[in-house]
């Protein structure tokens, strides 16, 4: 079990920190569509993203990844379990190319998230 501190558990082996590390830095190479940053709203995206394929080898407890149509969602929600704030979860939305940025402006407006 990977934790962060010594209350969270993140992932249930090293292995799927490596894999979530992966995704994210290959991301880094994608289009941004939504830019992860502290105190964004969170609501809706798991529920929005659940009907995306999982992506579980880089998933855990507190961070998800999800894939549909050349993009990704990820959700982070580790500091805001660890520090019990809400307002500390986070998620980001990349395009892998033009028409995986047009299937994720699908998918933003279809679920009403920003």
């Amino acid at each position: 079990m990977y934790r962060f501190a010594a209350d969270v558990a993140v992932f249930a082996d090293a292995d799927a920190l490596i894999e979530a590390d992966a995704l994210y830095w290959e991301c880094e190479s994608w289009i941004p569509v939504v830019e992860p940053h502290v105190g964004q709203s969170a609501a809706g995206v798991r529920e929005a993203a659940s009907r995306l394929s999982l992506a579980r080898e880089g998933s855990g407890n507190t961070e998800w990844w999800w894939e549909s149509d050349g993009f990704r969602v990820h959700l982070w929600r580790t500091f805001a379990e660890l520090f019990q704030q809400e307002r500390q979860a986070k998620w980001g939305l990349w395009a892998r190319d033009e028409a995986g940025l047009q299937a994720a402006h699908r998918f933003l407006a279809g679920n009403d998230l920003q």
